[in-house]
């Protein structure tokens, strides 16, 4: 197979602020993604990497809608309207037309001319001029006039818009007496400039690795992270799930290796871009804030399935009374170790720009002398007839 990855040059190690998060994703490096990947799909890693070159990057609208939840929340209304602009809502003109046919008809009623009849040799650009000379609203000269307003902001639908909105409103409400404890972290603030997407590189024991910080705030790192369709379970339960399955708790520890990481090159000189404020500020945090925490605020969007907006702030300790790290972070750092590990061992195995694959060694399905580890285990239903309650496969 031949690579057809073509990666940014490489940086210094170093804090970046302000910095676009694709030259941050076009650095050749490792992440907590990374991680997550090698520790629970291992070789598979590879064909779902770059390195594979019938990878596709999977983009798409939930990313897009991501990406405006984080400006919104994070970073405020300001850094929100500055990234995204809103397509027009259809269901906000009334009488829109769309269609020549649609058009031809609002002509004619416009008019007092029939247009109907027969048939045109114009092309739809045509009916669009005279339909924007006559006051009519077309779907298309919404849309054009659109592109050109836009600028290079991402477009965003007015159904997501309202959504994003709504999720942040009730967040940052003060009316409200439930969001008290998030509230707080998320106001827009002149006072305390705005720490988001702090993008760290740094080369950890021949790796280079990075992170980007949804928000850095003193003593604490805060991560928006989604929870996919919770479907009514008990928060607490479904999100300990969540967090579990999706390898929250790896990148919980690669998180907090990171932020020791800006620390270090901050003191180092080794800070780039952001403001003046910015780079006063981070450089203050890092100087006197030796310790910090980590909050994940999951969310849900909504939708009209049947499906409400949820927010769950949900906080970890970096350190136990003793100084000693968090259980959770603890946890992280023994499947991060395991992950890295099993990197070196497959990069030295088979390099980056050739497949991932295992040969398993011959395995019996009865214990054999001197090789009881290579015995398949069986189910412990397999002798009778297949189970028909759920509960037996579950177990």
């Amino acid at each position: 197979m031949s690579k057809r990855i073509i990666w940014d040059e490489p940086v210094e190690d170093g804090v970046y602020l302000n910095w676009d998060a694709e030259k941050y994703f076009r650095q050749e490096t490792r992440g907590s993604s990374d991680w997550i990947k090698l520790f629970h799909k291992r070789h598979g890693w590879w064909w779902a990497s770059k390195y594979n070159p019938d990878y596709v990057d999977p983009g798409g609208k939930g990313r897009t809608y991501g990406s405006a939840l984080h400006a919104l929340m994070l970073e405020g209304t300001r850094a929100y309207v500055s990234r995204f602009a809103v397509l027009p809502d259809k269901a906000a003109h009334p009488g829109l037309v769309e269609t020549i046919d649609e058009m031809k008809e609002a002509l004619s009623q416009e008019l007092g001319a029939d247009f109907l009849s027969g048939k045109s040799a114009w092309p739809k650009a045509k009916w669009l001029v005279a339909c924007a000379e006559n006051d009519i609203t077309a779907w298309g000269n919404l849309l054009e006039y659109f592109e050109l307003s836009r600028g290079n902001r991402e477009p965003i639908s007015a159904a997501d818009d309202r959504m994003l909105t709504y999720m942040h409103q009730i967040a940052i409400d003060p009316e409200r007496g439930d969001n008290a404890s998030i509230r707080k972290l998320l106001v827009e603030s002149e006072a305390h400039p705005s720490l988001a997407e702090v993008s760290i590189i740094s080369t950890i024991d021949g790796i280079r690795r990075r992170w980007r910080i949804d928000k850095m705030m003193p003593g604490i790192d805060i991560d928006l992270k989604s929870l996919d369709e919770w479907k009514g379970r008990p928060l607490k339960f479904a999100v300990g799930d969540i967090l579990a399955r999706n390898g929250w708790d790896i990148q919980r520890a690669d998180y907090h290796i990171g932020r020791s990481e800006a620390y270090r090159l901050i003191r180092e000189g080794q800070l780039f871009g952001g403001s003046i404020e910015q780079r006063n500020y981070i450089t203050e945090i890092a100087l006197n804030e030796p310790t910090w925490d980590w909050l994940w605020i999951a969310y849900q969007k909504p939708a009209l399935a049947g499906r409400a907006p949820v927010l769950m702030p949900i906080w970890d300790n970096s350190f136990t009374k003793d100084g000693h790290p968090g259980m959770l972070r603890q946890i992280g750092q023994n499947k991060l170790d395991k992950a890295i590990a099993f990197y070196k061992d497959a990069v030295a195995q088979f390099g980056l720009e050739q497949p991932w694959g295992l040969v398993e060694q011959l395995h019996y399905t009865e214990a054999q002398p001197g090789a009881e580890q290579f015995t398949v285990v069986l189910p412990h239903w397999i002798n009778e007839d297949a189970p028909a309650e759920q509960d037996a496969y579950e177990q």
